[in-house]
């Protein structure tokens, strides 16, 4: 495991985010894709748990958790995710990040994802959105890559 994947165990499960937070969201996003420069690749993935902890052991009922590179754009996102991203429903977190990059794309609420791929260019970056099972981790990844070109 790198050392800068930081994993939270969750006792309560936090509310959706309020419109304000999810601004908070979209800002953080578009500055992460803003950020990456021509011939650079950033990423962060956001890791999710429901019923368990990442350790099948655990006794805890979700888990979270973000890995970021240490690159500071990355990593506001991902502290945005850590505090207010859903665990139980994380198709959610996929669903936002897509509205906010995309404002004019939406996907019907009552849509359940399991596995998905967008890919969209924004400003000089192609960005790519993936959702899926990560049997490493044990539980649901959700991996936002940006191409500067």
């Amino acid at each position: 495991m790198k050392p800068y994947l930081a994993f939270v165990v969750l006792s309560a499960i936090a509310g959706a985010p309020t419109a304000r937070g999810a601004e908070s969201l979209c800002s953080s996003l578009r500055e992460f894709v803003n950020s990456v420069k021509p011939g650079e690749t950033r990423e962060f993935t956001f890791y999710t748990s429901w019923g368990r902890g990442f350790d099948a052991s655990s006794e805890a009922i979700a888990a979270k958790g973000c890995s970021h590179g240490d690159y500071l754009p990355a990593q506001k996102v991902c502290d945005y995710l850590m505090e207010h991203g859903s665990v139980e429903f994380a198709e959610n977190n996929v669903k936002q990040a897509l509205g906010c990059l995309s404002p004019e794309t939406r996907l019907a609420p009552t849509l359940r994802l399991r596995r998905a791929s967008f890919s969209l260019s924004i400003g000089r970056s192609l960005v790519e959105l993936e959702f899926y099972e990560d049997p490493a981790i044990g539980g649901m990844a959700f991996k936002v890559s940006a191409d500067g070109y």
